[in-house]
This record gives structure tokens, sequence and C-alpha cells, in this order.
């Protein structure tokens, strides 16, 4: 008669439970990342972001302005051309952030014109891809050979760019026997140990992904009425910042002449 240990049955189910919880974490992570994120990236960067572009640039025309003067005021003699260089100078991280906004926003344009996949069809893209992180993940499965980590980039590359075709052949030489069927009880209460160390990391990473942006602006998005208060309120700032300049550059105008 044929026994089994009931410290190595509990141990293996702890496993195996284990590594099907930290392959959903891995697959949810690369789909925020990949497709989740960037998708509520490039919606905002349309709703908001292009709002914010100008109102940043309004902005640093204000400060830019005002600290003309300043400067202007605190010489005596000096070379509006000399002061120009400075002021580039000085704002140099300001010029680009407005850089960084501009791509960002130009990407999004970018992107919503192209076709994208649907939500069955990223569906299908993750079931498909959790297979092949349940087996050649590096992190969960250290005796893998040379060819199946080098699989698994191709397969991560694969998922990003949402080719599920590739996705499905690899899948098809996906070994049926890789879910830990064997060992002995020290080796899988340390593998255990392991898997629950990995599944507390991934989960940290995933809780600073939906405290970063943009997963924070889901809400946001996804209520028309609080994406139209937050697009009245940057408008509203955006032309008292416009009436500041015009006031400030017939200043900065008079104090030229003045100077002269």
């Amino acid at each position: 008669m044929f026994f089994v240990n009931p410290e190595y049955v509990v141990a293996l189910y702890n496993v195996n439970n284990l590594k099907d919880l930290l392959t959903d974490k891995i697959v949810e992570k690369d789909y925020l990342i990949n497709y989740y994120c960037k998708n509520l990236k490039i919606d905002y960067m349309l709703k908001i972001g292009a709002l914010e572009y100008k109102k940043l640039i309004a902005q640093n025309r204000v400060k830019k302005i005002k600290r003309k003067i300043e400067l202007i005021n605190s010489l005596e003699f000096f070379r509006e051309e000399e002061i120009d260089e400075l002021l580039k100078k000085e704002f140099e991280e300001n010029n680009k952030l407005e850089r960084e906004m501009f791509l960002d926003v130009n990407m999004a344009i970018e992107y919503s014109l192209k076709d994208n996949l649907s939500d069955e069809e990223i569906e299908d893209l993750n079931v498909t891809y959790s297979v092949l992180v349940r087996s050649w993940n590096p992190i969960l499965n250290t005796e893998l050979s040379e060819r199946k980590i080098n699989l698994y980039k191709e397969a991560e590359k694969a998922y990003s760019e949402g080719n599920i075709k590739l996705l499905e052949r690899y899948v098809n030489i996906v070994d049926e026997d890789e879910i830990i069927e064997q060992g002995e009880i020290k080796y899988l209460q340390e593998k255990e140990k392991k898997y629950q160390k990995l599944l507390g990391e991934a989960e940290e990473v995933l809780r600073i992904i939906k405290n970063s942006f943009p997963y924070t602006e889901k809400d946001l998005l996804i209520e028309e009425r609080e994406t139209r208060k937050r697009k009245d309120k940057i408008n509203k700032e955006t032309q008292e910042l416009e009436e500041e300049i015009k006031v400030l550059e017939k200043d900065l105008s008079k104090l030229l002449k003045d100077k002269k």
C-alpha cells in the first residue's frame, strides 16, 4: 500500500497555490503597465493633459517675464540679449518639462489614431500570457534552461506588443509536466517561503502602481462631470494667467523704453 505523507500534500498544495497567486500578480502588473495605465495616460492627456500643457506654458511665461523685470531693475547697465540668455539657463528645467509634456500630448494623439486591442482581445492575451508566466517566468522557476529563459523574454515582448498569435505558439511548446508534482518536503517548504516573500514584493509593486499617476486619475476620467469640472478649472486658471501675461508684457515694454 502506497502512503503519502500529509505534510508533503499540504506543502505541495501551498506551493502550487502560491505559484498561481504570483502568476496572477505578475500578469496584473504587466497588464497595468502595458495596457491599462498606458490607455489611462492616453485618455488623460487627450482630455486633461493638453489643457495642462497650455496652462504650463502660461505659467512659465509669467515666471520668465517677472524674472526679466527683476533682473532689469537690478542692473544699471544691461544688454537684453544677455538677460535672455541668462533666463534660458535659469528656466532650463521648466523648458524641459514643457518639451516632455508636449511629447506626451503628441504621443497620445498619435496613439489614439491607431487600431488598438479590444477588451476581449486583451482578456485572451492575459489568459494566454498567464500560462507562460507560470511555466517560464525565471522568478517562479529557478531551474529553467537558458532556452526557456530566452523564450520567456520573447513572450514578454510579444505580450507588450499585443501579439496573441505568437503567444499562442509559445503556449504550444510549454511542457505540461512543469507543475511541481514531486520533491522532498524540505524543498517544498523552502519554495513556499520564497513564494510568500515574492508575493509580498509583487503586492507592493502593485500598490505603488495603483497609488501613482495615471492610475490615480482613473475615477476622474470615468466620471464625466468630474472631468468637466477639472477642465473648467484649468481653463479658468489659464485664462487668468494669460491676462496676467498681457499686463506683465506692457510693464516690461515700458521698463525697456525707460531704461534706454
